[in-house]
């Protein structure tokens, strides 16, 4: 338990990086949500017949809009992530 102790006190030096590190894995977790429900829309209301009529293109454009704007910021987001945390890492062995 000692060791535990000395350990929490060594990281109170990082408490904004791991709270950074926080908020982006958040962040990075809920961008994974809306994917599957793209999907789940594309299956459920789209069918071989309503393809033909322009509204549906147009909601085509627009699934498509939101699944690359959706992969553009969770790659966005997990990258400064694995950098913060590559960084408190290499901090703390720094450190120590």
């Amino acid at each position: 338990m000692q060791n535990f102790r000395r350990f929490i006190k060594e990281l109170r030096a990082y408490w904004r990086i791991m709270l950074l590190s926080v908020v982006l894995t958040l962040i990075t977790a809920a961008l994974s949500l809306p994917p599957p429900l793209v999907v789940k829309y594309l299956t459920d209301h789209l069918s071989l017949g309503a393809l033909q009529s322009p509204l549906t293109r147009v909601n085509l454009v627009g699934v498509f809009g939101v699944l690359l704007g959706t992969a553009c910021l969770s790659a966005f987001f997990g990258y400064w992530l694995s950098v913060c945390l590559t960084y408190l890492g290499q901090r703390f062995k720094l450190d120590m």
